[in-house]
């Protein structure tokens, strides 16, 4: 039965409704009914689907609809079509002002014009929608965002001062289409705002800041392939002048006495500084003039001194995003304290295995889910400070030159290794400043100022560990450890812990599978040692290193598997309570955190505020997921290798991602020395060939029997779920191979045919298999029709999934569905409810869900009714880790990752303790008719289960390799 879509626009926003005979539907109820408009022509409500998930989280069920203007703004033509609305308003805008833009008696003067230059006489604005000459207008972006900006500025020039005003115009500017006409004496003022600023220096320690701006994030286009993605909010930042105009003002800014609000440079220029750039840059004015000492420490780290500046007057995020930090690449092992300079490894080599192929010298290459972006190496640095920074905030995505890119440790860890092989600047090396003894407290040379001079073992062997006497007698369970139903492996693994602390280990690795209970077995372990050291009054607290997003996760598995008092008090070194230690002198600090049993932190920490860390005796110092320092030239993992500790414990599921050397990074940080220096390790290990990593008799082979059976006890603990975890119910894999219809087989043909005759050229290998990765999932164009039942069955994928979903929703169980790409899960979203008349739209995590709405989601689903079907739609990267839902029995890999890891982590969120079914795991195939054993489907899942089965190796990387990459691509077009 028909429904009918009605809306009404306000100031604020359109509000929607759906119309039945009966009244007003709910919104939960709009997909599962034919959606119409007044002359009754179908509609597609694909678009509102994200204004419904938010509406729905947030307010609860209603029968209306508000989306923005700003929402409304953002949509395509297409879109506004699919919804009902007005067409877009075809019309160009015409600016100009009455007197100059400084002074206060300054307008903005506008006129809309159409295309073929004649005005819109008497039109009436009412929020996005504009009347004019009897006919309703859609006004997109950036046409309603610059009235509104113009109105905004007219309403207030007479109260702005001048700063404003410039700053009011330019962000104006900024949304200016190229098809604006605007007066002569405006297109000559260059007024540029400066967000943010970098530093500039030379050998000499000469310091000068470089101003940056930044870029509003790009809207979804139509067309152009970025919808598939979507983009989150995020603004990226590009250079505030360009180069000549940079220099005017870097002279200007060095000669003057005293920073000010407003600079002009060569060219026209207008810089306006907002206070907090001001401020910021009186700091850098100040060390300037300073002597070459005091430069040396501040560019060291030049967001503590902002930070100490600032921080009375600014919250921590605006100064956080203030100054834009370059990585910084450091020596290694604790010497003394000093000022430090970058510094690179000669001998880094490309990775063997890299997520980013390179295949032109200056960029690197970025999958973007079905495309590519090339990074100039001049942008490299300033890409990675914003994954890291967005990784920090909780965010999946930047946006970089109008393009999104995925942001995870995994992805930081590989560019940063990209970055790093790339650099070829060798500075000088540190300057030493040798510390005196028992410095007090308020001596002006405080150890904040340094960073440990760690003695590094890249180029050669500085440092090795020696074992300590014997600690004890290993054997038995702690008194507090309430869990004491231990699997078989959680027993075994902690008397492996046990073993070690008692004979005088330094430290070792558990490298465990993913859900055989690493953090169970070290809660155990610290308890143990915490009752050996019971009679010990020096034994110093335990310390946890861990990514943000696990920190409560130890928490809840403390408390769930230790009877209280537990591991005893814990002091959160993050959060509120890091902001409490930043508050106390050196010498609180150090009692307060020594007076503690454990602490708690994140490596962002540990590398940023080291002077907290670095001069407490640890009785046992814990990395959790230590595959965050695997890169041996960042200072993050510089500073982990800071702390002094009794014994060293590191975990992580993946203890070699993308080269032999990750394991080199490890052992160096628990057992500096075991394996010499990174120089010798490379050339003994990384120039091996693929095949290589499971050779049974060459060097790789004797280094497995170094970590893994020699030295007892061995140095790395490895077991796989399969071989240990025997309490699972059986997992069941389906691959769901599914002839393709002759329109997606013609369309494969289409992108075959192409590539063929395509030359070589930069990226060629990926873009090639991004092509046809996505032509196998649907080659049809969903913003025409969205996803009916019709285009269903024009793709082999989707039809695979729909025809296993009926059985399913039939039995009244649940299902996972992990597809990337946000468009389609919008579409896909949309027509399940309506397909299995579900109550509400089937729920969604990816890169856009905020943390509350995400455990709100798992919350929901997990304890939704039995025997009710249900689907939650994820996409990998985002929802791959960290959840537990149990509730659903059946995964659908809907696209393929080319690391089957992180398959197996999506597949890990229902195939975990605490599932008593049996798991059901599917992969939908598409299958060429004239193609059946060469099909890119059938090519790539040939691929990932070869990676698959070297999974339990531990020195094979579980990326695919270049190489790998480049006999798919020839595999599927031969």
């Amino acid at each position: 039965m028909a429904s009918t879509l009605e809306w009404t626009a306000n100031a604020s926003g359109i509000v929607f409704e759906m119309k039945s005979d009966q009244g007003a539907l709910p919104i939960s109820h709009w997909a599962r009914t034919a959606a119409i408009d007044k002359n009754r022509q179908p509609l597609n409500l694909a678009p509102l689907t994200r204004a419904i998930e938010r509406t729905l989280l947030d307010a609860g069920d209603q029968s209306s609809l508000t989306v923005s203007n700003v929402e409304i703004e953002a949509l395509s033509e297409r879109q506004l079509s699919q919804i009902g609305l007005p067409s877009a308003a075809p019309l160009r805008l015409r600016l100009g002002g009455e007197g100059t833009v400084t002074s206060s008696q300054f307008r903005l003067k506008h006129q809309l014009v159409r295309s073929n230059g004649t005005p819109v006489m008497g039109g009436a604005r009412n929020g996005v929608l504009l009347s004019a000459g009897g006919k309703q207008m859609t006004l997109l972006y950036p046409l309603y965002s610059l009235l509104s900006g113009i109105e905004a500025f007219n309403a207030a020039a007479g109260a702005d001062n001048a700063e404003s005003r410039l700053l009011r115009w330019a962000e104006l500017k900024e949304l200016l289409p190229e098809s604006a006409q605007i007066d002569d004496h405006l297109k000559t003022v260059n007024i540029v705002r400066a967000d943010a600023f970098t530093l500039d220096t030379d050998t000499t320690g000469r310091i000068a800041p470089v101003l940056r701006h930044r870029i509003p994030p790009e809207q979804d286009a139509e067309g152009d392939g970025s919808d598939a993605i979507g983009v989150d909010e995020l603004s990226s930042f590009e250079d505030a002048l360009p180069p000549n105009p940079h220099k005017s003002f870097a002279q200007r800014f060095e000669q003057s006495g005293k920073v000010t609000s407003r600079y002009t440079a060569e060219g026209h220029w207008f810089i306006v500084l907002p206070p907090i750039v001001e401020r910021g840059l009186e700091v850098v004015k100040r060390y300037q003039t300073a002597s070459t000492e005091e430069r040396l420490a501040f560019l060291a780290n030049p967001k503590r001194a902002l930070v100490s500046a600032l921080e009375d007057d600014f919250d921590s995020e605006a100064i956080d995003s203030l100054f834009e930090e370059t990585p910084t690449f450091l020596s290694q092992r604790v010497q003394c304290l000093g000022h430090w300079h970058p510094k690179s490894f000669s001998y880094s080599l490309p990775s063997a295995s890299q997520w980013f192929p390179e295949e032109s010298a200056g960029a690197f290459l970025i999958e973007l889910g079905d495309r590519l972006i090339p990074i100039a190496g001049s942008e490299a640095t300033l890409v990675l400070k914003q994954m890291k920074d967005a990784l920090t905030d909780g965010e999946q995505e930047i946006t970089h030159g109008g393009q999104t890119i995925p942001v995870s440790e995994e992805t930081i860890d590989r560019f940063e290794s990209a970055v790093a092989a790339h650099t070829t600047q060798q500075p000088a090396g540190p300057s030493i400043e040798e510390p005196p003894p028992n410095r007090e407290q308020n001596d002006p040379r405080d150890d904040s100022d340094l960073k440990p001079v760690i003695d590094d073992n890249l180029e050669s062997l500085g440092f090795s560990h020696r074992p300590h006497a014997a600690r004890g007698k290993a054997g038995g369970l702690p008194a507090v450890l309430k869990t004491t139903r231990l699997y078989p492996h959680q027993k075994d693994g902690l008397r492996w812990l046990q073993d070690h602390w008692a004979l005088g280990s330094n430290g070792a690795l558990l490298a465990d599978d993913m859900g055989l209970g690493k953090t169970l077995q070290t809660l155990a372990f610290l308890a143990w040692v915490q009752e050996q050291n019971a009679h010990r009054r020096d034994a110093g607290p335990f310390l946890i290193i861990a990514p943000t997003g696990l920190l409560k996760n130890w928490e809840a598995e403390e408390i769930t598997h230790l009877a209280r008092p537990g591991l005893g008090e814990l002091l959160p070194a993050y959060g509120k309570g890091l902001k409490q230690l930043a508050g106390m002198t050196s010498k609180e600090r150090r009692e307060r955190m020594s007076s503690a049993d454990w602490v708690m932190t994140t490596y962002e920490t540990l590398r940023d505020k080291i002077q907290y860390f670095m001069d407490i005796a640890w009785s046992v110092v814990a990395y959790d997921e230590i595959q965050k320092i695997k890169n041996p030239t960042s200072l993050i993992h510089d500073m982990a290798k800071a702390v002094h500790g009794d014994f060293f414990l590191a975990l992580t599921g993946t203890p070699v991602e993308n080269r032999v050397s990750d394991i080199w990074s490890i052992i160096d940080t628990i057992a500096p020395g075991q394996l010499g220096s990174l120089k010798d390790f490379q050339s003994t290990y990384e120039p091996g060939s693929k095949s290589d990593s499971i050779d049974q008799s060459g060097p790789l082979s004797t280094l497995r029997q170094n970590l893994l059976e020699d030295n007892p006890p061995p140095r790395i603990l490895r077991r796989m779920k399969a071989d240990h975890l025997r309490g699972l119910p059986e997992k069941v894999i389906h691959r769901l191979q599914q002839l393709m219809p002759i329109e997606q087989a013609n369309a494969y043909d289409q992108v075959l045919g192409t590539l063929r005759g395509t030359e070589p050229a930069p990226g060629r290998v990926l873009k090639a298999l991004q092509q046809l990765r996505r032509i196998s999932l649907s080659h049809h164009d969903l913003s025409a029709d969205g996803l009916t039942d019709t285009t269903v069955h024009q793709s082999a994928r989707v039809k695979a999934l729909i025809g296993e979903l009926d059985q399913i929703a039939a039995r009244g169980e649940k299902a996972l569905i992990f597809i990337e790409y946000r468009v389609f899960q919008d579409h896909l979203i949309a027509y399940l409810q309506n397909r299995y008349e579900m109550s509400i739209p089937p729920r969604r995590i990816n890169g856009q869900t905020t943390a509350q709405r995400r455990q709100k989601i798992v919350t929901d689903f997990q304890n939704g009714p039995d025997g009710e079907f249900d689907v939650l739609v994820l996409s990998p990267k985002a929802a791959g880790v960290g959840l537990t839902l149990t509730a659903a029995n059946h995964v659908f890999h809907l696209s393929r990752w080319w690391n089957p890891a992180v398959e197996d982590q999506c597949t890990d969120r229902v195939f975990r303790i605490g599932q008593n079914r049996p798991v059901h795991v599917y992969y939908p195939i598409a299958v060429h008719a004239n193609y059946p054993e060469s099909s890119f489907d059938i090519n790539l899942d040939q691929l990932l289960e070869r990676k698959r089965g070297l999974s339990s190796d531990l020195l094979t990387p579980a990326d695919s390799s270049a190489g790998e990459l480049d006999d798919l691509l020839n595999s599927s077009l031969s």
